[in-house]
């Protein structure tokens, strides 16, 4: 019987990740978008660049110009912009803010040619697929839990994590949050195990101090908000009982010593050039100075109300492994440590709730508390035919899901609107070809058309204002008016994006000034006729 559980196991794993892999090769065409061509060209960059922030402004810098740009100071801005390093090759601002890690990993998947590194990226994201699934196993592992039984319940967990349909859209785009996931699961196990021998064996304990600095380390390798898994892992310590860990220091300065160094190593410029500083005081000005206006349009309840109603049985399962859990604790049959990776991943959830724009943001918090899952079904004292029933229903819908899903039909749907996104890029490269003037082109994503197609250079448009979009361009860490240039025909040709919504009143007006207009699939283009 033991056997069998670790065969079929690895067979509903397996089978699992022929599942996904099929699924996101159906979207492997899929162009970049707009934050991917950043990372993208991050990590073109180089890893030491990134490592270093050796083109990024220093700390002190940074906060000068926060603070002159707060009080709306143009000039000083201005003034402290002469001094400061291109911001077009800043590696922090190319990342979008983000830590480095996931920048060496993309590294061993770029090629000369645009297409075909967009493959290898887009195949990166299968990959990383796969190790998240195994980080299940992993981690599992790593707490000292590894039996048949219990590995044959977290592979079924693994599988249905893997192949829901929101891992299926977290993996399809270039993120942070997929690795964040990755290192979440990871540190979760490295807690618990952390957690377990510390009444026991305080020596033995000090490898496990190690290995949580490291676990720490990779959390803020990869994303920003392992500030929040950190903290909610000293809330549910705190919750479990088990607060003299906090104080246990002898452990305690290993590891952040381990971490320290961890970082040093990987990402020197969080330290030398307070990297990682910086992106937390961008965010800190962005929610709290700025009104959080970037997430305005996020409505907490309706987005939640929206998922569980979209995800049933992923909810359900999460809730119920969560009251049996509980439950079995009050009853002293299941330890502790069970409920930290639930309590982590809830927190995780509730912090992300006012910026989920998207539910990738949450993809952390949902596979901590499926790992939780797992870990419940796994070790709880259970009836043994209950648990295979479960098991059981979760692989009949991982069966059936891979039944109806129509792969031919998906392909045929991207390859549809890569060919709309392909055909806007090569008509705005041809307009911008036509006309041999000198003036330069001004484009809305303008680093995505660069990248598909031969123009070079071209000029950003930016909206300055979400909510009042007009024509702007960042010039010295600022963004500057430039409807007079337009005014003055400056520039050959404008390509807008049409999501960007800007007013009748601008669109008329450059049709006013003498543009002409061609609309395309997703872009608005305004062009000058080459006399």
């Amino acid at each position: 019987m033991r056997h069998l559980y670790t065969l079929f196991g690895s067979l509903i794993l397996f089978f699992a990740l022929f599942f996904f892999t099929k699924n996101q090769y159906s979207h492997q065409s899929y162009p970049f978008n707009w934050d991917e061509v950043d990372y993208v060209e991050a990590t073109h960059l180089g890893v030491l660049t990134n490592s270093f922030e050796s083109e990024g402004m220093d700390l002190i810098s940074y906060i000068q110009l926060g603070l002159a740009k707060k009080q709306q100071d143009k000039q000083k801005v201005a003034q402290i912009a002469t001094n400061l390093p291109n911001e077009s090759l800043d590696p922090l601002l190319k990342r979008h803010l983000h830590p480095t890690l996931p920048i060496y990993y993309w590294s061993f998947f770029t090629d000369s040619d645009a297409i075909q590194e967009q493959n290898n990226f887009r195949w990166s994201n299968i990959i990383l697929g796969w190790l998240t699934a195994f980080s299940f196993i992993i981690s599992l592992w790593i707490i000292g839990k590894m039996t048949p039984s219990s590995y044959f319940y977290m592979c079924i967990t693994a599988s249905f994590f893997i192949t829901h349909s929101l891992s299926f859209g977290s993996f399809g785009l270039l993120n942070y949050h997929v690795f964040h996931l990755l290192a979440s699961i990871l540190f979760v196990g490295i807690l618990i195990k952390y957690i377990k021998e510390q009444p026991t064996n305080i020596n033995s304990n000090y490898k496990y101090a190690y290995l949580l600095g490291v676990g720490v380390a990779i959390l803020f390798l990869t994303l920003e908000m392992a500030l929040v898994v950190v903290g909610g892992s000293f809330i549910a310590i705190i919750l479990i009982g088990k607060w003299k860990i906090l104080i246990d220091f002898s452990s305690l300065w290993r590891a952040v010593v381990t971490f320290f160094i961890t970082l040093l190593i990987f990402w020197t410029g969080a330290i030398m050039k307070g990297a990682m500083i910086k992106s937390w005081l961008n965010y800190a000005y962005r929610i709290f100075g700025d009104g959080n206006a970037e997430y305005e349009r996020v409505s907490i309840f309706h987005n939640w109300i929206e998922l569980i109603k979209t995800h049933p049985i992923l909810f359900i399962f999460v809730f119920l492994s969560l009251a049996f859990t509980l439950y079995q604790i009050y009853k002293k049959n299941m330890s502790l440590y069970y409920a930290v990776p639930f309590v982590v991943g809830l927190i995780y959830a509730v912090a992300m709730t006012p910026f989920m724009i998207h539910s990738v943001y949450i993809i952390p918090s949902l596979g901590m508390l499926l790992f939780a899952c797992g870990l419940a079904l796994g070790g709880g004292k259970i009836n043994h035919y209950f648990k295979i029933g479960i098991s059981s229903l979760l692989v009949i819908l991982i069966g059936f899901n891979f039944a109806t899903t129509n792969f031919n039909a998906q392909t045929q749907r991207t390859e549809k609107e890569r060919h709309n996104y392909m055909s806007d890029f090569k008509t705005i490269e041809k307009i911008a070809e036509n006309n041999n003037t000198n003036q330069l082109n001004l484009i809305t994503g303008a680093h995505v058309i660069d990248y598909y197609t031969s123009l070079q250079d071209s000029k950003e448009l930016n909206r300055c204002s979400i909510s009042e979009p007009s024509f702007c361009m960042r010039k010295a860490y600022q963004y500057i008016n430039i409807e007079d240039d337009i005014k003055n025909k400056n520039y050959k040709m404008i390509a807008i994006l049409k999501w960007m919504k800007y007013s009748d009143e601008k669109i008329n007006l450059l049709k006013k000034i003498g543009y002409q207009h061609q609309e395309l699939k997703f872009y608005d283009v305004f062009y000058l006729q080459d006399n």
